[in-house]
């Protein structure tokens, strides 16, 4: 297939060559064999932590055939497109690598006027092929494999003209909503304000260790029912897919990463500035990532903070600061799914894992607002399967994490001067923050998973959520249904009658078979009306304190489970059969324990069932629902 490409595809190719198109050969490090066992997770990132290091920092030796002479740049890349121009220093020859060096190294693409690129103070080159890139670039070996290079190693690596691409980015995405929605004039002049400067990013080294290109394969087709518009997006759409098959990598690697970024629209100022320490990706081919990873990042920068839209005052800023330890995702595939986007068809709906997400791992993340942590998060993990693009199987784990409360309402009460609490001094809400966090309720933080599977034979959905509040409560939420398996649902999406279909085939499919939810005390209860109580003392001025002040804990637990008993009679005109109910809520409320509502039908609630009650024209009443549902509330100590 033939195809011209562009000036947008002409950059981004020749921008690959800095960030990573790379084909086989020379790999010193050795990638850690893939580990299954999510017990194992922290040593995985240990290894492939070593692995990346390794590459960084271990002499790279050929394994080609050595180079004589060092590559002529300026003969390779004399045809390059217009507006795109590559600039050396010195060349110089590596005799015992066969390296090509080249320093003061930058490939520039002209904006608008503003060179917008990368510089590098020293690149070097392991058995390069001169011709790959501008061979890609002028679209003469798009159906061929080519390896451009073993290694490209980069040193001091800089961005520049950044500001240029930014301010792109904001006009085209002000226009795709102008264009959705149309905007006054006003508002479109203001959303296009923000000035964008003081962008720098850096890094210290990179590593792009093999490197190949692979053929660009892009479907060109005409819709007569898309305007030019759509055709635009559509096309760039399609050069997303064919871009990201066109190349393959071994590994990798970079460090010392270090980024600014100041914003101002004229009222608004807004930075931010942040390091990584190291990242790398091995293993991508065409769309499927084997592993990426990043270690030691950190950001900070000075938010606005808009008190009052009305007032005239200088808008203050809060500065926010966070660290993630490492980051990383494993086992994503996207390969077919980047083909058929290049292709422009949508994939059989037969097809199981078409695509695959893989794991998202995060570990020791914090966030801290004007020097106190508001959220923070121990460990997240996320898992999903698929069937076509339907998601059969979602795994969400996430291990002492939340929202500090306390800290944020003392950092908005106390340090910003919101009224949270009216009339309340700030020395007052310091004094209830520290009650509140003395008994443990100040984190809105725990541990929660969840699991969703829809099994591909029957349709048969599980939905199993289990959860723990601090050293207060546990929880836990169990949905056991059937609706049409993934492959019905995908031919459904497909067919051009869907709604009807949709019916008929949830009326066969249907099934309903238990809910269940319980939520067990484990010390929250006692702490809650301690905790009560201890704020009633500390401020028995205030509006409906007194019987917080002048119950102990005892009295105000027992003035809880009276109010629930006594509400029985009002309860019981709605529902006759909720006195066992009520009793269980004021029990676990008395004893702690666990609550458990369940309703498991004692016949599975399917279509059949719902026609029979609808042919007997059933109006079934509050215990007769019950019956149906077999809904229970229980209480067990």
């Amino acid at each position: 297939m033939e195809l011209k490409l562009n000036k947008t595809h002409a950059l981004a190719t020749s921008a690959a060559v800095v960030f990573g198109l790379a084909a086989c050969g020379g790999v010193t490090a050795q990638a850690p064999d893939p580990v299954s066992d999510v017990a194992q997770t922290a040593q995985i990132e240990t290894d492939e932590r070593a692995f990346f290091e390794q590459l960084l920092t271990v002499p790279y030796q050929s394994a080609g055939a050595i180079a004589t002479a060092p590559v002529d740049f300026q003969a390779t890349f004399a045809d390059l497109p217009d507006g795109m121009r590559l600039e050396t220093g010195m060349v110089s020859f590596v005799a015992a690598s066969g390296a090509t060096r080249v320093e003061d190294f930058a490939i520039v693409y002209d904006l608008a006027g503003t060179g917008v690129g990368l510089e590098a103070d020293e690149v070097l080159f392991y058995d390069f092929d001169p011709n790959a890139i501008p061979d890609r670039i002028q679209g003469t070996n798009l159906d061929d494999l080519v390896k451009v290079a073993d290694r490209i190693e980069l040193r001091g690596v800089r961005t520049v003209g950044m500001e240029a691409v930014s301010r792109l980015f904001l006009e085209e995405y002000v226009e795709a909503l102008d264009e959705f929605t149309p905007m006054d004039d006003e508002i479109v002049t203001e959303m296009t304000a923000m000035d964008v400067f003081n962008y720098n990013f850096k890094l210290e080294t990179l590593i792009i260790d093999g490197l190949n290109l692979h053929p660009f394969q892009i479907a060109e087709i005409e819709l007569e029912t898309e305007s030019a518009r759509e055709a635009e997006e559509r096309i760039g759409l399609q050069m997303v897919g064919a871009f990201a098959r066109s190349f393959s990598l071994d590994a990798l690697a970079y460090d010392g990463v270090t980024f600014d970024l100041a914003m101002s629209d004229g009222e608004i100022d807004f930075t931010m500035n942040g390091s990584l320490g190291l990242a790398g990706l091995r293993g991508y081919d065409r769309g499927d990532l084997a592993y990426s990873g990043s270690w030691d990042a950190r950001f900070s920068g000075d938010f606005p903070f808009p008190v009052d839209d009305y007032s005239d005052d200088e808008i203050p800023t809060v500065p926010m600061t966070g660290s993630v330890s490492v980051s990383s995702i494993s086992g994503f595939e996207m390969a077919r799914a980047f083909e058929a986007l290049a292709n422009w068809e949508m994939p059989d709906t037969s097809l199981v894992d078409f695509i695959n997400l893989g794991t998202w791992e995060m570990a020791g993340y914090t966030a801290d607002l004007a020097g106190e942590t508001f959220f923070k998060a121990e460990r997240l993990s996320l898992n999903t399967d698929f069937h076509w693009l339907l998601p059969t199987r979602i795994n969400l784990a996430i291990e002492d994490s939340g929202y500090d409360v306390g800290n944020l309402v003392q950092v908005m009460a106390i340090d910003m001067g919101e009224e949270f609490v009216p009339g309340a001094t700030p020395e007052q809400i310091a004094q209830g923050l520290a009650i509140v966090e003395q008994y443990g309720f100040d984190c809105l933080c725990g541990d929660y998973n969840i699991d969703l599977s829809w099994d591909e034979e029957s349709g048969a959905i599980k939905y199993n959520e289990n959860s723990q509040f601090a050293e207060a409560f546990t929880g836990s939420t169990f949905v056991d249904l059937t609706i049409p398996t993934p492959a019905v649902i995908a031919e459904l999406i497909m067919s051009g009658d869907a709604e009807a279909q949709f019916e008929a085939a949830f009326k066969e499919a249907f099934e309903f078979r238990e809910v269940a939810v319980r939520m067990t005390d484990i010390g929250g209860l006692a702490n809650l009306f301690e905790m009560l109580h201890a704020i009633g003392e500390a401020f028995p001025e205030q509006q409906g304190m007194a019987i917080l002040a002048y119950n102990d804990p005892t009295q105000l637990r027992a003035l809880a489970v009276n109010s629930v008993i006594g509400m029985k009679p009002m309860v019981r005109q709605q529902a006759p059969m909720a006195d066992p109910w009520m009793d269980a809520l004021a029990n676990f409320l008395k004893e702690g324990g666990t609550l458990n509502i369940v309703a498991k039908p004692p016949q599975v609630i399917d279509a059949d069932f719902i026609e029979s009650q609808i042919a007997e024209a059933a109006d079934p009443g509050p215990e007769e629902l019950v019956e149906i549902f077999g809904l229970t509330v229980t209480h067990t100590k």
